[in-house]
């Protein structure tokens, strides 16, 4: 499990989430966040140097994970 922020690309506001990938599902859950989403239709992006790995999702959300080591 890794924590993460989640962006719903509406606004600029960031919600604590923990983000597990479970039988080919990415599940995305936080106080009020709780998405499963195929891992087929999530892009994980590359890491690049020590920036925080964004992954992108579908409709223009998106989760920023901080500690790149962990992925």
């Amino acid at each position: 499990m890794l924590a993460a922020f989640y962006y719903d690309g509406q606004s600029s506001r960031r919600h604590p989430v923990t983000l597990e990938i479970v039988d080919r599902t990415l599940r995305i859950r936080g106080a009020t966040i709780q998405l499963d989403l195929p891992v087929g239709t999530v892009d994980f992006g590359e890491p690049w140097q020590a920036t925080p790995r964004c992954v992108e999702l579908p409709g223009g959300a998106r989760c920023e994970v901080e500690n790149i080591a962990e992925m």
